[in-house]
């Protein structure tokens, strides 16, 4: 299965959706100083501005 390159969301959908994800990056990120720590992986998944947002 693949993930559809630009679904149409809600904005009740997308507030679930960063939810999600920023409880995830809650765990996976407490060791990570700034973003370029990130793997290229991670940086294709997360842009620079998001990380921003999400991060202190």
């Amino acid at each position: 299965m693949k993930l559809k390159k630009n679904p149409i969301l809600c904005q009740e959908e997308i507030n679930e959706i960063m939810g999600m994800f920023t409880e995830h990056f809650e765990y996976s990120i407490k060791n990570i100083n700034s973003y370029e720590e990130l793997t290229k992986e991670e940086k294709e998944i997360i842009p620079k501005w998001l990380f921003n947002k999400i991060t202190e």
